[in-house]
């Protein structure tokens, strides 16, 4: 194994991590933490001598370790009716409204990790100072 730094600095249960891979941060206490960083968001637990880590995706594999394959198609839903669309209707079969590409991509219903862990570190750092 080659050698590598590693820097954190924490303020409370928020903690900055600096690598050479890049800048991450997580939130938790001693034994349990969820956060995010360039290799994506992750949980940790564990104390002791045993752990678990668990990845929840967003990261991508490197470069020529999987063959290239077409990305899989958006799913799309009218913004009027919340109606599941085809991939190439241009109006909702059940309301009728006019779909343009801009809407339908909008409500594509992916979850975006980062917002979801952004807002549980902030609800954190507000919870440990009014508590």
């Amino acid at each position: 194994m080659g050698w590598y730094i590693r820097k954190s600095v924490s303020f409370g249960p928020l903690r900055l991590n600096l690598s050479k891979s890049g800048i991450g941060y997580s939130v938790g206490v001693k034994g349990a933490r969820i956060g995010t960083g360039p290799k994506g968001s992750y949980v940790h637990l564990g104390r002791g001598g045993v752990y678990y880590r668990e990845s929840l995706g967003g990261r991508t594999p490197p470069a020529g370790s999987e063959s290239v394959q077409p990305p899989p198609p958006v799913e799309r839903f009218c913004n009027a009716c919340g109606n599941r669309l085809s991939p190439i209707a241009r109006f909702c079969n059940q309301c009728g409204t006019q779909i343009t590409e801009e809407a339908a991509a909008a409500n594509d219903g992916h979850v975006h990790w980062g917002w979801i862990i952004g807002a549980i570190v902030l609800l954190v750092v507000v919870l440990r100072f009014v508590i």
